[in-house]
């Protein structure tokens, strides 16, 4: 409960600045002409953040997919509005699963918008992330970071963060977890020889997933905000398994 409780500070720390941000200015002309007119207001552009997320709340579906929409194009503060509606479903969900916290189902939110598939599940959107976080999560293994990664990669069945790529050439025994970390970095080194992704997604991927850096740890390292190391990793896999077959190639010698 503790943790949880740290987390939810951080969320509305997090939360507060986006709205700062916007208080500044206006909302993006972008979400003007991509979000239903119903959902934008003519006043403070932070009360505007905070409709969306009442409305997202509220189960308007077509608020709900034209904001995944823009996460997925790699906005960050839809994801974010998209995040600060699931909170309380995560929280209610988290408090029934003796082996996760809420820091993982959100962790799992995040990943989970940057690959729903919105034009194929139009309908109850926000409670499709929800019960879709908890499988995603009922599925993974105990297993160290780095090499559930291995896993991942290989075992397409896996639901892999990393696209799946064929199994690395080595067994067992007490190289695995350094082997597994070089495999990782092949697979970053590739999305960066070909712009793959941005830099601090990159360097994020490479702290969490090569490192073994937990997502607090890696947001530290980078000087950004815990909220964004998640939205780094999310966008990062979602590039990665958009882009397979071009790793595939790359990868050929591995």
């Amino acid at each position: 409960m503790a943790g949880n409780t740290a987390l939810l500070g951080m969320l509305d720390a997090e939360w507060a600045r986006v709205c700062a941000d916007f208080a500044k200015g206006c909302l993006p002309p972008l979400w003007r002409s991509a979000l239903p007119a119903h959902s934008l207001g003519d006043g403070d552009p932070a009360d505007g953040l905070t409709r969306l997320c009442e409305l997202v709340a509220g189960r308007d579906d077509a608020v709900t997919a034209d904001l995944v929409r823009l996460a997925q194009a790699g906005d960050q503060a839809a994801g974010q509005v998209l995040v600060r509606a699931l909170v309380p479903k995560l929280m209610a969900i988290s408090r029934r699963d003796p082996r996760h916290d809420l820091d993982d189902y959100v962790g799992a939110a995040w990943l989970r918008i940057m690959d729903y598939p919105v034009d194929q599940r139009p309908r109850a959107i926000l409670v499709n992330l929800s019960l879709d976080s908890l499988k995603m999560l009922s599925r993974q293994t105990a297993r160290h970071r780095r090499e559930a990664c291995v896993t991942w990669l290989s075992q397409p069945d896996a639901q892999p963060p990393f696209p799946e790529i064929p199994e690395p050439p080595w067994g067992g025994g007490p190289d695995t977890r350094q082997h597994a970390a070089d495999y990782i970095e092949a697979v970053l080194n590739v999305a960066e020889r070909t712009s793959l992704m941005p830099q601090t997604t990159i360097a994020v991927l490479r702290s969490v997933y090569r490192d073994g850096l937990n997502q607090r740890e890696a947001a530290a390292r980078h000087d950004i905000s815990y909220d964004m190391a998640r939205y780094h990793c999310s966008r990062g896999i979602r590039a990665l398994r958009l882009h397979r077959q071009e790793l595939l190639e790359e990868l050929g010698g591995w």
